[in-house]
């Protein structure tokens, strides 16, 4: 005998099914749209990190560097960003500032690569990591005029900190100028790292520390190391300088057009540290000389870096006899100082040159 229920439940399973299919239709289409929705934001997403991001990111930091210096400009030539873990790639990158008639800086790089943190950025704060600087090539031109000092507590500063800086087959160039005239000396094949530099409060009392080796000329190595506080409200600076087997004869056209030095001869060896601290100096020289010859020509003017080796290199000529004598009688120190006006530079080269006159006069 049939069930009173089985026409109900034969209308009932078609309708079920029917409402089956479409639940998984609708499921189905959502799904769709999420994955659409999905691409679509990923796609947004790669937009931004190859076009749109790397052009705002470089904004801001070009905009802060000339913030922070009104006579600097800034470019870039191609810019990258990725964001796992967030960092920026730049190729061709210039900075130039200052005035050749004081002191100019113009530097390049075929690359620059560095970890940016997005949160400090957002909140107005430029902080770089893993900084990696390929084939640096810095000038530096000095005049005669003096750079005006930058500000003291400027607020509308923008804050960075670049940590961990490194820096590999750089140049460097200084030249001073006189009139028409130009003495340059040239440093090659440069390799250096520094470990923070920040104006960020956090780090006002921190010690930057930097050491750079490389090739002075055509055959002396060097490696010269820094250590500073550098945004501290008083001077702190250590200086530590070691130089080998240089030979005289390839710095001598720097001297001849600067002091009128003409030299030749070979420094076998030289070390160095100068301490500052806020206008005191104190500081050691060792130095061993070789078949020193010199020959000077009078000029009217006399720079601190041609002062210091005019003496250095006279020095040595008293003692270039003596390179044999105990280490101990070949190392002096100094205090002195700091004369009204003068610069950084001649600080530091003064204390190495009165060092140095110790040494030679064994006083």
């Amino acid at each position: 005998m049939d069930s009173p229920l089985r026409g109900i439940d034969e209308v009932r399973a078609p309708l079920c099914g029917k409402q089956n299919g479409a639940v998984r239709a609708g499921y189905q289409g959502m799904i769709k749209i999420l994955s659409y929705s999905v691409l679509i934001i990923f796609l947004i997403v790669i937009v931004t990190a190859k076009i749109i991001a790397p052009r705002v990111v470089v904004h801001q930091l070009i905009s802060g560097v000339e913030k922070n210096c009104e006579s600097c400009n800034i470019s870039v030539t191609t810019s990258s960003l990725s964001y796992f873990p967030p960092g920026l790639r730049f190729s061709g990158v210039r900075f130039s500032g200052g005035n050749p008639k004081a002191t100019a800086v113009t530097a390049e790089a075929s690359q620059l690569s560095a970890e940016i943190s997005l949160r400090h950025l957002i909140s107005g704060v430029i902080f770089l990591s893993h900084i990696e600087i390929k084939s640096p090539k810095i000038d530096v031109v000095e005049g005669d005029l003096r750079s005006t000092p930058s500000p003291e507590n400027d607020t509308n500063a923008t804050h960075f900190a670049f940590k961990g800086i490194k820096l590999s087959d750089g140049s460097f160039t200084y030249t001073r100028v006189y009139g028409s005239r130009r003495a340059e000396i040239h440093t090659s094949d440069l390799q250096g790292s520094i470990d923070l530099i920040s104006n960020l409060p956090e780090f006002s009392t921190h010690i930057s520390d930097g050491e750079i080796k490389g090739q002075l000329e055509k055959s002396g190595t060097f490696n010269l190391k820094i250590d500073s506080p550098i945004f501290a409200k008083d001077l702190q600076v250590d200086v530590g300088l070691k130089l080998f087997e240089q030979n005289l004869a390839d710095v001598s056209p720097f001297f001849q057009v600067d002091s009128g030095l003409k030299l030749t001869g070979l420094l076998h060896d030289s070390d160095s540290l100068m301490q500052i601290r806020k206008s005191s100096l104190h500081g050691w020289v060792f130095v061993q000389y070789e078949d020193l010859k010199i020959k000077v020509e009078e000029t009217k003017d006399r720079g601190a870096i041609a002062a210091f080796f005019s003496n250095l290199i006279s020095s040595a000529k008293m003692m270039r006899k003596d390179l044999h004598k105990r280490h101990r009688d070949q190392v002096r120190s100094v205090d002195l100082v700091r004369k009204e006006k003068e610069t950084l530079i001649q600080f530091i080269l003064r204390g190495l040159r009165d060092a140095s006159l110790k040494v030679a006069s064994n006083s």
